[in-house]
């Protein structure tokens, strides 16, 4: 059964992967503004089915660059990285020490970040730490693809997590904040 074996391990180098995340969470950026500037969303907890058609594009791309950028966090950590892409359990991959840099970087996050703060404020039974977080952004990516296909689902995209996974990379590679060409080391593709 496919399912049941090993993926193999991808290794690429760390700063192309990050690239490559900062281009996915620019986009979900831009599609966020559309979405602020054409919906008045009451709770940021229920959505239409129209609301939902226009949010989960930026979810989507903001899904994506949250895994790449602990993906980069795994490779820096281990010069690899497993197929996947369950957060929770990529994130049980990183070393100790990389897990409690991102930790302590969430946790000023969660208080300093102004929708992180302002979602405390209006939603104060909703667990915000890390560990919940993980867990309801473990299958985002998945869920969120086909989430028209589902019931009501209990996922999360919380900005603060792919910005404290990018402000953990940087800690140790800030020049990667501005590179001089758009994709460093990057592969090339033939054109058509």
């Amino acid at each position: 059964m496919a399912s049941d074996r090993k993926r193999p391990k991808i290794s690429v180098a760390p700063d192309i992967v990050f690239s490559f995340a900062e281009e996915y969470s620019i986009a979900a950026n831009e599609l966020r503004k559309c979405v602020h500037a054409r919906l008045n969303i009451k709770s940021p907890m229920r959505f239409s089915a129209t609301q939902a058609a226009i949010i989960v594009p930026a979810a989507t791309m903001e899904a994506i660059a949250t895994e790449l950028y602990l993906k980069t966090l795994l490779i820096m950590d281990n010069g690899t990285v497993d197929q996947g892409h369950n957060i929770e359990l990529l994130f049980e991959s990183l070393k100790s020490g990389t897990q409690s840099a991102v930790r302590a970087i969430y946790e000023v996050n969660l208080k300093t970040q102004p929708d992180a703060v302002h979602f405390a404020k209006t939603h104060p039974r909703i667990p915000m730490g890390l560990n919940h977080c993980l867990k309801l952004s473990a299958k985002t990516f998945e869920a969120i693809r086909y989430i028209y296909e589902r019931p009501a689902i209990e996922i999360a995209a919380w900005a603060i997590l792919p910005i404290s996974f990018r402000q953990t990379i940087l800690a140790t590679n800030p020049a990667w904040a501005n590179p001089k060409a758009p994709y460093p080391n990057a592969p090339t593709f033939p054109t058509h």
